[in-house]
């Protein structure tokens, strides 16, 4: 009887200088995942992981020095370089793929960083500085949103790229009650379809199905962000 023999293990690549430098790197963490794989089924929760891996790729397609990757419950979009050009790739994308999201009420948390980073997606090796920062303000806010981490607020004001229609700042809450004023997407400046409809009718829905006071809070705060945005920027 034949056996059909097992290729053995991937020998690790060693270091390539062209794959490190520093880069703008987008990172997206799904809200409360923990608990909901812990209460669904494995076919549920395939099927909202492959919801957001589809928008992941349709997002990232044809746009050049724009890369993702990802990981669990963790998503990203890293380019190639700082350049401006790279920072307004990777900041639409990353704007509209949040808002894709929500319209499929999936909520996210993300954070938009500049600093070193090693790429090797082909190897799935990523480390750096921007990956640190990333997880960080990403994984640690306590709402619903899209914030500038502070490298990325510092290199697109050095750009010229601040202030931004998309962005206010704003107080943002983090675990443990901190609180750190950040540049924050403004999610309702993104019509989540053309034929009408917006994150704050979204937000509010998705609030209202919410039972548990520690995750419901977390939409409280986005929908007070907004509103709060809207008033002050009303027509007179």
């Amino acid at each position: 009887m034949k056996t059909q023999s097992r290729s053995g293990p991937q020998s690790i690549p060693d270091f390539n200088p062209a794959r490190a430098g520093r880069k703008w790197l987008a990172y997206f963490d799904l809200l409360a995942w923990s608990r909901f794989c812990e209460n669904a089924d494995l076919q549920t929760i395939y099927g909202v992981y492959k919801a957001v891996l589809e928008k992941l790729e349709s997002k990232a397609k044809g746009w050049p020095k724009l890369a993702r990757a990802w990981a669990s419950d963790t998503f990203m979009f890293y380019t190639s370089d700082d350049s401006p050009d790279a920072f307004q790739t990777i900041d639409h994308v990353s704007r509209s793929f949040q808002a894709l999201m929500l319209k499929e009420e999936i909520p996210m948390r993300g954070a938009l960083v500049c600093d070193d980073l090693y790429a090797d997606e082909d190897s799935r090796i990523f480390f750096g500085r921007a990956l640190v920062e990333a997880h960080k303000y990403a994984e640690g806010q306590d709402w619903i949103g899209l914030v500038l981490a502070p490298s990325a607020e510092r290199r697109a004001t050095e750009l010229g790229l601040l202030p931004s229609a998309f962005y206010r700042a704003w107080p943002v809450c983090f675990k443990k009650e901190a609180v750190e004023n950040l540049q924050a997407f403004v999610l309702d400046s993104i019509h989540l379809s053309p034929a009408g409809g917006d994150a704050l009718r979204k937000l509010a829905q998705m609030s209202n199905r919410v039972q548990q006071a520690d995750v419901k809070i977390k939409y409280t705060r986005t929908i007070k962000f907004i509103k709060r945005d809207a008033a002050e920027h009303a027509q007179p």
